[in-house]
Order: C-alpha cells, then structure tokens, then sequence
C-alpha cells in the first residue's frame, strides 16, 4: 500500500513542475520593440602616444643617494651575498645556517640552487 501512495505522489510531482514550467514561459515571453535606429558615429583620429621616457635610476634621490655613482643592488643580490656570509661564518654547515637566517634547511638548499652558491 505504501508503495502504490509512493508511485502515485512521484507520477504527480513532474506533471506539477511542467505545469509551473510552462507558466513561467507564458509569464516571460518577450515583446517585440522596434528597432531602433542607430546612427554611425564620427571615427576620431587618436593622437599618437608620445615615446616612453627611459627609465633613469638617479632621477628622484636626494641627499646622499643623489650622489651614487652606481645603481642600487637587487633583493636578489642582496640574498645571495647575505647567504653566502653567513654559509661562511658556519663553515658552509647548512643546518645551522639555516637556523641563523630563521629559514628551513630545504630553503637553503632551494635558494643556493636559485643563485648558484656552491
């Protein structure tokens, strides 16, 4: 008994949902506008972009950086040179070195790779 009520109540339910459906559809049927004239608009010349400005590293210093003669070091070459002290003052033992910078041992081992420290 309970399954004939099962199979009567699921036999209803997609009839009532497409019933929903093609409301819906009624509901939602578009009206035709008419089209609108459109009118072409002026193509305008551009003006053509002035030359990028090289960039200059002395521009913008004051005080005592004004008076460099060469540009700054890079993060990059400022790591490396402070990884390779420090691997010197631990005699090139990396567990310790690691430990010094505050970094794991495979990020030594990682960033020695990425600037060639032997």
């Amino acid at each position: 008994m309970a399954k004939k009520k099962a199979a009567k109540k699921a036999a209803k339910k997609p009839a009532k949902k497409a019933a929903k459906k093609t409301a819906k559809k009624a509901a939602k049927k578009p009206t035709k506008k008419p089209a609108k004239k459109t009118a072409k608009k002026p193509v305008k010349k551009t003006a053509k972009k002035p030359a990028k400005k090289k960039w200059n590293w002395k521009e913008g210093l004051v005080g005592k950086a004004a008076k460099r003669k060469t540009p700054f070091e890079t993060m990059d070459s400022v790591e490396a040179g402070h990884i390779r002290s420090v691997l010197a003052a631990y005699g090139h033992d990396i567990q310790q070195t690691a430990q010094a910078l505050g970094i794991a041992r495979s990020t030594v081992y990682r960033k020695m790779k990425r600037y060639k420290i032997k």
